[in-house]
């Protein structure tokens, strides 16, 4: 479980890096400030939106275990 806590901080860590990374970047290419709210705002939604997809696949995994998806069956 501690393990499993470390790397969903790190990856939150890295997200947030990320996002600024990407603002940051906005904001030289257009030379105005007011895109790194903007730029913030979709990456951070974008991001977001992919942690909840891939938690919702890992309990869909888990939900149907380990031999059906093996199989390749649907449940």
């Amino acid at each position: 479980m501690r393990t499993a806590r470390m790397l969903g901080i790190a990856t939150a860590l890295i997200s947030v890096v990320v996002v600024f990374g990407l603002a940051a970047l906005g904001v030289w290419l257009t030379s105005d400030a007011m895109v790194f709210g903007v730029v913030v705002l979709a990456a951070g939604t974008v991001a977001s939106l992919l942690v909840v997809y891939f938690e919702w696949r890992q309990q869909l995994y888990r939900r149907f275990g380990d031999d059906e998806v093996e199989d390749g069956h649907a449940a």
